[in-house]
């Protein structure tokens, strides 16, 4: 099944992102005055970040139902590798020819490529998202070890020990808690990791959740809420609670009638893998060809986030392709897989004659 509800989602959360990065880039590149970077404002717009993690869980827990362990590992590396890498090699590439100099040795550019964490202003990272992409590696390989004990019971028992430990250290820190570069020690009790968690089991519990729909609105109401009240307190107690609130509203809409396979917002869903890597490397190259004080600074900020939209989605969409006959062209059976029962049912036919 394909849960396109995500998918609109998952386009509507790339939107978000951009949205808010135009704010913060034409704010320090513009000198735009806006509301939208104050904490406030901001965290509703971190949801967007909350919600990928969370639907990023849902999913991988769903794909190792049916998926060997090696063809789950593989689908994932696919899926967040080589568009990566064409991005960040190409804006490395553009900015070196462009002239400017870039400060990095070749343990940063190592971190950056394979997004290993390395802790802060270690890595040469390019496009400005790829913090996230660091836990997205992360937490899908952490699923495997879970996996291979179970794919349902091994991967609930090993989501809710982990996210208890998490709820531990949040307990024993005050909730001050937020690694957006962590190293490797740091990673695996980052309280980011709750609604990657949480949408795992989201998944395990879904039927269960059709007979309790109706509570799962007020459940994400109080959890955004709460998540909101700590936001400048204890980060860690609002990502977590934050967490709580996004999943619910993800459980509420997997439970309900799915969209079309060819609505527009879906389709956007596809490639807005696309519009997460590159939109803001765009935007800022805009931001910096026009430079401050040439226009009104909005304006500028809006055509900036409207060309990084727009090629967002030329490269999404040439990304899902690609991804696409990536993935089939991995899951195509080989010749002797082809060959072999055909044969095999002869030998029985003949043997029965």
């Amino acid at each position: 099944m394909r849960y396109t509800n995500l998918q609109a989602g998952r386009f509507a959360a790339a939107a978000a992102v951009l949205v808010f990065h135009v704010a913060g880039h034409g704010h320090a590149q513009l000198g735009l005055e806006t509301v939208l970077i104050e904490p406030v404002p901001a965290y509703w717009f971190r949801t967007s970040i909350i919600f990928f993690f969370a639907l990023s869980g849902f999913v991988l827990a769903h794909g190792l139902q049916t998926a060997t362990l090696r063809r789950f590992l593989w689908s994932r590396l696919l899926r967040l590798y080589p568009a990566y890498w064409v991005a960040a090699g190409t804006v490395l590439t553009v900015r070196g020819l462009a002239g400017n100099q870039i400060a990095f040795d070749n343990r940063g550019l190592w971190y950056a490529f394979t997004l290993w964490p390395g802790g802060p202003n270690r890595a040469a990272y390019s496009l400005g998202i790829e913090w996230t992409l660091v836990y997205e590696v992360f937490l899908s390989l952490a699923l495997i070890p879970c996996a291979a004990l179970g794919r349902r019971w091994g991967l609930g028992l090993g989501a809710t020990i982990w996210l208890a430990w998490i709820v531990g250290k949040l307990i024993a820190t005050g909730g001050a808690d937020f690694q957006p570069f962590p190293k490797p020690g740091q990673i695996s009790l980052s309280a980011l990791n709750a609604a990657f968690l949480l949408g795992v089991l989201a998944y395990l519990v879904r039927n269960s959740l059709l007979r309790c729909r109706w509570v799962l609105p007020p459940v994400s109401g109080v959890g955004l809420f709460v998540g909101g009240m700590f936001v400048e307190s204890a980060v860690g107690w609002s990502l977590f609670w934050q967490s709580v609130g996004t999943v619910a509203a993800l459980a509420y809409f997997v439970s309900g009638r799915q969209l079309a396979a060819d609505n527009l917002f879906v389709r956007g869903g596809d490639c807005s893998y696309g519009i997460y890597l590159v939109h803001v490397p765009v935007m800022t190259a805009f931001y910096a060809l026009v430079g401050p004080g040439s226009w009104a600074p909005f304006p500028v900020a809006a055509v900036g986030g409207s060309l990084a939209f727009a090629v967002g989605i030329l490269y999404g969409a040439a990304e899902w392709r690609l991804y696409r006959k990536l993935r089939a062209a991995f899951k195509k059976p080989t010749p002797s897989v082809l060959i072999t029962p055909p044969l095999a049912e002869s030998v029985v036919v003949r043997r029965a004659a």
